[in-house]
């Protein structure tokens, strides 16, 4: 909080909070009942990619990541959250059990993924229901800060393969257009080994 002061009253900057929406760590043991779930042939198991990431459907982990935005909005005054590149699903996650069921109220029957995983329109219908069901988290987070700090803005990360190429929506459940739509500023990541 000091820091953000100082920023803003001395340099004039106005501070963003980059935050993970999804990778946060609270033990190997919460993770493994909370976490992203990925499909294999084999079967499903935690996703061990690149981030760790709580799964957004499980109620618990997404009370736990909650609270940290309200403790965060709470004690520290900034300008606004950039919401950081962690928000995003591969085309074979979240097969988390509440995940299945969301995706089961949108009529997508997870469980009998290997059977539809290659036909264009469910997959498109999966991809779509995982783009809006993280940027519906994302404004509930900002929800979260906004009852201590009405005015923040809203910033969001995206791979620029995203960008780039249309069909890596899927590879992320990331799109640009609804970022556009949805964020006061969308923050193209420009990073030369991507």
């Amino acid at each position: 909080n000091r820091i953000a002061w100082q920023l803003r009253t001395r340099a004039n900057v106005r501070v963003y909070a980059w935050m993970p929406v999804m990778a946060f760590d609270f033990g190997n043991a919460f993770y493994q009942q909370h976490g992203v779930r990925t499909w294999h042939e084999i079967g499903v198991a935690t996703s061990f990619a690149d981030y760790r990431r709580l799964s957004l459907f499980d109620d618990v982990a997404r009370e736990k990541i909650q609270s940290i935005y309200r403790d965060l909005a709470l004690h520290a005054n900034f300008y606004g959250v950039l919401f950081h590149d962690d928000a995003m699903l591969d085309q074979n996650e979240d097969f988390h059990p509440s995940g299945s069921a969301f995706f089961a109220s949108r009529g997508l029957d997870i469980n009998s993924y290997a059977q539809w995983q290659d036909d264009p329109e469910k997959r498109q219908q999966f991809t779509d229901s995982k783009i809006k069901a993280i940027n519906d988290f994302t404004v509930v987070l900002l929800n979260e800060v906004r009852q201590f700090r009405p005015d923040v803005r809203s910033a969001r990360n995206l791979y620029a393969e995203t960008v780039l190429n249309p069909e890596s929506e899927r590879w992320f459940a990331q799109s640009l257009s609804s970022a556009l739509q949805q964020y006061d500023h969308v923050a193209v990541m420009a990073m030369p080994w991507m």
